[in-house]
């Protein structure tokens, strides 16, 4: 059994993609046209154009930067705060300690008549 393949419809198709995608082509220079002209007309040359973007370009990088060294300044500062807390924590916790030590020391000193038990 032998299939006839019809190659007119695929041809049709490709011609018909073909013409479809040179007009999307066309559209796209002609908006590309009508932006240089608009630009034209107010006096921008390629050139301004090219410096202004890189200004822009420029700005955008120098913005970024300082976001992101804004944004270390403050993980580094909770950071700092984070570290600090805890050593807060643990000079409150010796303090406690230590005043328990002295308050123990205290009543041993209350319960022998003033001397210490190793005192005896």
């Amino acid at each position: 059994m032998h299939v006839i393949k019809m190659h007119n419809s695929t041809a049709s198709e490709r011609l018909q993609r073909e013409r479809e995608e040179a007009e999307k082509e066309e559209q796209e220079k002609e908006r590309l046209r009508h932006a240089n002209t608009i630009l034209m007309n107010h006096g921008i040359t390629q050139s301004n154009g090219i410096e202004v973007s890189r200004k822009a370009a420029f700005e955008r990088k120098l913005s970024a930067q300082s976001i992101s060294s804004a944004k270390d300044m403050i993980s580094q500062y909770e950071r700092e705060l984070t570290e600090y807390k805890i050593r807060l924590w643990q000079l409150e916790s010796n303090e406690v300690q230590r005043m328990a030590k002295a308050a123990a020391y205290k009543q041993e000193l209350a319960d022998n008549h003033g001397k210490p038990k190793a005192f005896f």
